[in-house]
This record gives C-alpha cells, structure tokens and sequence, in this order.
C-alpha cells in the first residue's frame, strides 16, 4: 500500500497516511510494498481517475421507439446471445435504414430498425449454430451475410434472406478489398477467399475463388483482419501477413509474431490504429508490425482463467473484453452463482490507458455500435441470467440492469512502514457522500465499519493494534463518491 520510507520517528508518537487520489488503477502483481497509495490490489464498478472513487458505468435494458414510446428491445419474450449492426441505405426510399439484427437462444434471427418500429422475425428456419456476420454491399445493395461451420451461407438484405449456393460452411470470417476469406472448420490452416466483387462466388479458378494453406508451428487460425491495407491473420501462435489485393497471382504471405501463449480466438479487435487481444500470458497490442505485451499489472487477474469463451468490441476509443477473471476473494456475485460464462468486463480507454473493471455481469456478446443516431456498447447476457432476454446498453449510472452493482476498491496489505514493530490504527477519517462498509484488516482478521454517507468530512475510530493493516471499501448503493481517507497510527516498540 505505501512506499517505504526512512523516516527519524518517536515511538508512540502519530503519523497520518493519505490515499490522496484513487487515480492509481490496479496492480494485481507488485508485491504489496512496491503499490503506491492510489493503487488497488484489486477494484471493480468504480472509476478513480478523477481522484476521487465514483461509480464506474452500469447497464440499462437498450429501447427503441415503438409508437412514440421507448420500448425495450426483446425476441417474442425469448433470450438473446447475440447482436449486430447491420449498417444498410435503402436506395428505394433514398435514406439510411440501419438495423440492429439479434439472435435468440433457439437460434432464429430477429430485426428492428434503429429509428424504431416494431421488431421483425427474419428466419422461418432456424439457423443450427450461431452464425458469423459480416457487412457488405452486393450488387448495389446492403447485405448482411451470415455463415457458421454447420448451415448455408446466407444473405440478408433487409426484406427477404436468401441461401447462397456452393460456399463453405465458415468458422472465421472477414471482408477484404471486395473478397470474402473465411477459414472452416474442417481445415482450420487454409484460408479460402471468394471471387473478386462476389463473398458468394466459391468457384475455385485463377480468375475467381482459391485457398491458402498454412502448416507452420503458428497453428490454427482463431481469427482473420482487414487492417492497414493487409489481411492479418491471427493463429493460434503467431500472427501472419497477407498481402491480398487484386488478382490473386500477387498475393503475398508473410509471417510476424510468434508467442507460447495460446491467442483467444473472439478477442482480436482491430481498434483504430492498433490491435488488442488476449493471450495466455495476457493482454496484447500490435501495429502491424510488432506485438507488445500491455498491462502486465492485471496478469494476476487471468491467472488460471479458463477464456474460451471471451469476447471483444471496440467502440468510442475504448475496447471491451468480457472473460474470466480470478478475484481470488472467496466472493460470489449472483450471476457467478447461477452459473456464468463470463464473469467480468475489462474496459480499455486507449486515449489514456485508464483501465476499469465491471463484475456481476454475464456477457456472452459485444457489439460496439458506431451509426445513424446511434453510438454505444450493447451486450448481451448469458441464459443463465434474469437479464437475457433484453438487449443490454453500457450507460451512466452504478445499475446492472435494475439493481445496484456492488462497488469495490481494495488497498494491499501494508505493515506501514515498520516489518518489525506493533502498530496501532487509531481512525480514519474521509470524506464519503453515499452510504459504504470500510472493512479494516488488521493480522487477517477482518473489521467492518458501516459509514453513513454526508457532505462534510467524517472521523471513524478504529482503535486497533497489529503488524498488518489492510482496508477495502464497498458499497451496494447506485452512487459513490468518496475522497481522501487519511489513516491515523502510532507506532509502539514489540
């Protein structure tokens, strides 16, 4: 909790300690003497860049106009796992009619503009897995191509939705200079592209569609980008570059990145200028050039995490990772006892690195939604959870949902300053205007203090002896604001 620091100091006589500002972020791998005073061993639902501890953003039920009246957006009172932004200008009515498509648990495809209405049923026949989506405009039209590794490839165009025949049953998908290349299932090395101009063109010619096939130690391919002009295609040890544009003679496959730990196949987003994905060993950025390791500080949190089903969105500077994290804290929310897939969302804010983590979620899809009076993170929760059968919205406020999200800021352990003498905490006193526990721990034993929260500043007495001290405050309210705790101690020979 603090630094060290050799101070000339009475025995008997007090010190104060400050947590000044809670700007610090998180640090789940220094040991406890190495973490400034502003830095938690670990945090969750709150946001400390200010300074000061606020709620972090919460979830609300995402609505839409339907007869004049914000209406939420459902599936016939079904559950929902996932949801896309089909961006579509109807050439007809000439405007711009944008759609957000989602699928329900049973697997059919549901439909509503973003300007409102009522919501469509689109598949008669339901889709036999969740399907890959991608946007493309096809012959002068705005379509929606769906395509798994056990159903037909499909294309939507926003009246009727339509089989295209002969192309591959897909596992990963992405649209590149006017060509689809996707990877199957069955061959999990070779990247087959489309005809130039035509995602649903598959016959195999020098003229038209192909396939690349690659055998090195990279491995499997998890995941396929347009970025910077390239197709960067990501494996499950390695990152490889293709160039591939125009006929299909020129292109050109190069190898970047190499790592020992296992990339996670639905977290790679491209996010502006840069990548983020997770790995084994965590978190990672690439240019196009070279892949670096970010925010070790948080590898703590991964440690033995099984992410399989993580996923990744991008939207307004900030990526999104909903995972599994390890709190370690012998704690479990509600949703981590219904069972969850996901237990956590790790927000990135690339402008200035500020990191902020949401627990008591289930997120099961992202979708970062960036159109037509639109601009925000929808989600999705997992089946187990009383909120799937709504489209969710990140919004303002500490709610997952309709209730309070449990906000927690946890300081490390500190022997303040002295490894070898008894200490006594006399108070703390702070300033908090919503109601929150302080829990002291002092020798592992744990002691908690219900705070009433006030404008003006507060004194709660402590009165506790021991080597190590520690202290978490959480709140169940849907605000927090708390500032400055500054701790009272004397020192006392053994």
């Amino acid at each position: 909790m603090f630094f060290r620091k050799n101070l000339l100091v009475k025995r008997g006589a007090s010190r104060r300690v400050t947590i000044s500002n809670f700007a610090g972020g998180i640090d789940s791998v220094s040991g406890d003497d190495f973490v400034g005073t502003s830095t938690a061993r670990l945090s969750y639902n709150v946001n400390g860049e200010s300074g000061v501890l606020r709620e972090n953003k919460g979830v609300r039920v995402f609505g839409l106009p339907l007869d004049g009246v914000e209406t939420p957006v459902t599936a016939e009172g079904k559950k929902i796992k996932k949801v896309w932004y089909f961006r579509r200008f109807n050439s007809e009515a000439n405007r711009t009619d944008d759609r957000i498509l989602f699928l329900s648990y049973d697997n059919h495809l549901y439909g509503v503009s973003t300007s409102g209405g009522k919501v469509e049923k689109i598949t008669e026949t339901a889709f036999c897995e969740e399907p890959k989506a991608v946007n493309y405009r096809l012959k002068g039209k705005d379509v929606m191509i769906f395509c798994s590794a056990a159903d037909d490839m499909k294309v939507y165009d926003g009246n009727t939705l339509t089989v295209a025949e002969n192309a591959p049953k897909v596992d990963c998908a992405c649209l590149h200079y006017d060509r689809l290349f996707v990877t199957t299932l069955n061959d999990k090395n070779t990247i087959m592209f489309s005809d130039d101009l035509d995602p649903t063109g598959w016959e195999v010619g020098p003229d038209e569609a192909g396939y690349i096939t690659m055998t090195d130690e990279r491995g499997a391919i998890v995941g396929i980008i347009s970025f910077l002009n390239y197709l960067y295609v990501f494996r499950e040890y390695g990152i490889s570059r293709l160039t591939a544009y125009g006929a299909q003679e020129s292109f050109n496959l190069n190898h970047l990145f190499l790592t020992t730990g296992k990339i996670v196949k639905d977290t790679v987003r491209v996010c502006g200028e840069t990548v983020i994905f997770l790995t084994e060993q965590g978190l990672f950025q690439f240019d196009g050039s070279n892949a670096k390791k970010i925010l070790s500080n948080l590898d703590g949190l991964f440690e033995g995490c099984d992410n399989g089903h993580a996923t990744a969105a991008y939207v307004n500077g900030r990526y999104y990772l909903a995972c599994n994290l390890n709190f370690d804290d012998g704690f479990k929310t509600q949703n981590e006892r219904n069972g969850c897939v996901n237990n956590a969302v790790v927000e990135i804010d690339l402008f200035n690195g500020g990191v902020r983590l949401m627990r008591g979620l289930d997120v099961v899809s992202l979708a970062g939604i960036n159109g037509d009076g639109i601009n925000e993170l929808l989600l999705c929760s997992g089946e187990n959870q009383p909120g799937s059968v709504y489209i969710g919205r990140l919004a303002e406020g500490g709610k997952f949902f309709d209730k309070n999200s449990l906000k927690v800021w946890v300081c490390p352990t500190t022997d303040l300053n002295n490894t070898v003498g008894r200490k006594q905490l006399i108070d703390v006193t702070l300033t908090t205007k919503e109601n929150l526990t302080m829990v002291v721990k002092v020798d592992g034993v744990e002691h908690f203090y219900d705070v009433t929260g006030q404008e003006r500043g507060q004194r709660v007495a402590i009165n506790l002896y021991g080597e190590d001290f520690g202290v978490t405050f959480f709140a169940d309210t849907e605000k927090l604001w708390l500032s400055r705790p500054q701790f009272t101690y004397k020192e006392y020979d053994r």
